[in-house]
């Protein structure tokens, strides 16, 4: 016969094993949807062959052995680029079928023109806690946090978000298919900064 306290063990324990899963799980579900997502959207994309448009003449960068430190220099350019409001450079390492999800709901198809990138501008920004994941021949999860600074009625506005793109390969060239942005209240490089932290 069991007796109470070992029952209770066996609960806890029991409780603590599902409780584990469930966070597995949902991590798990996040990363589906991710996937998901990615291949829905190439999936529906065009071929390039079919496509009206002549395809895009890269400028080539130099090219690493290892396909995450080309990933995290494009990643630095696609920041860099959007600072400084070049389009031009910044659609340069954006995919043909490039979609984002931002921190406020809304849902962007395509590259950014000069014009959108102006009426959002940044002024600063830092990114840390990059997370390199192969998911596929040539594609990459990427994962990070983003501290900008916008500029705002009372000054500058400092926000963070943490970040998940896909990357993959075009033309030999390492680019962001996917984004999707979700803000954070406090930006981690904030709480690291804290005086006895």
């Amino acid at each position: 016969m069991v007796n109470a306290r070992e029952r209770r063990s066996r609960d806890v324990s029991y409780a603590a094993n599902v409780n584990l899963g469930v966070a597995r799980t949902e991590v798990n579900n996040v990363k589906y949807l991710m996937l998901t997502l990615l291949f829905a959207s190439i999936g529906f994309s065009s071929p390039p062959a079919l496509s009206d448009k002549p395809p895009i003449r890269r400028v080539q960068r130099p090219q690493f052995d290892n396909p995450t430190d080309n990933i995290s220099a494009n990643l630095y350019v696609l920041w860099d680029s959007y600072e400084r409001g070049d389009s031009e450079e910044h659609s340069d390492v954006l995919a043909d079928g490039f979609a984002a999800v931002y921190a406020d709901g809304s849902v962007r198809t395509g590259k950014p023109t000069a014009q959108e990138m102006k009426a959002a501008p940044i002024t600063r920004f830092a990114l840390a806690d990059s997370k390199f994941e192969l998911v596929g021949t040539d594609v990459y999860l990427v994962t990070y946090v983003a501290d900008v600074d916008v500029p705002g009625k009372a000054g500058t506005e400092g926000k963070a978000f943490t970040v998940g793109e896909i990357w993959v390969k075009e033309q030999d060239m390492w680019v962001c298919r996917y984004h999707q942005e979700t803000r954070l209240n406090k930006s981690p490089l904030e709480i690291s900064a804290e005086p006895g932290l």
